[in-house]
């Protein structure tokens, strides 16, 4: 966190996005793989001096686009459903982009979520609705590698030959999982399903080492 507040001050929203984003750092990277990692950026194609619209633009084709309307679209369609978005319409969210990012988020506006959403809804929708805590939604996978999952992930990741094939180094990738096992959240389920998924998908491919 406090290298994230650094770079914000020094105005350099896309490394800031770069870590939030980052799965792995560039020495957990080398560490359990067999690659090295450049970090020389990708020069921007927004360019400019707001940070709230900078990083809403980098999350606009980043993670909303790659992630969010990619799994939207892949599960809904699997049930015969076609969701539409329609605040990322391009006349709408070409409109809230050009409003200066202090508008969104600032001191005053630290204890509203979404203000200028909420104030356009306001007469739409109820009071204790427009004020209520943002709600997320996670699957359980946490419990799941500890569980129902536990035996496959760590017959995978006791696999050399498995793990090499994915570019993994086994002493590392098992370091990593036994240190999730005993504190979960201290490494993250997201990491060793990272690495779980990524080898299960070589081997199931037929990735050539």
């Amino acid at each position: 966190r406090d290298k994230l507040q650094q770079l914000a001050l020094h105005n350099d929203p896309h490394s800031v996005y770069r870590i939030s984003r980052q799965l792995f750092s560039p020495g957990s990277v080398e560490e359990l793989s067999h690659q090295s990692f450049s970090t020389n950026g990708h020069p921007s194609d927004h360019p400019g001096t707001d940070i709230v619209n900078t990083i809403s633009r980098l999350e606009l084709d980043g993670y909303m686009a790659n992630t969010l309307l990619r799994d939207t679209d892949a599960m809904s369609m699997a049930h015969s459903l076609e969701v539409r978005v329609p605040l990322i319409d391009n006349e709408v969210a070409g409109y809230v982009l050009s409003l200066p990012g202090d508008w969104k988020f600032g001191p005053s506006l630290q204890n509203v979520s979404k203000p200028l959403l909420a104030e356009t809804m306001a007469d739409l929708l109820p009071a204790d609705f427009l004020s209520r805590r943002k709600m997320g939604f996670t699957l359980p996978f946490e419990k799941w590698l500890g569980s129902q999952l536990l035996g496959q992930v760590t017959s995978v990741f006791n696999d050399r030959q498995s793990l090499s094939t994915a570019g993994l180094k086994q002493k590392p990738v098992s370091e990593m999982w036994k240190r999730f096992l005993k504190q979960p959240q201290a490494v993250g389920w997201s990491r060793p399903w990272a690495v779980f998924v990524l080898a299960r998908w070589c081997e199931i491919n037929k990735v050539a080492p």
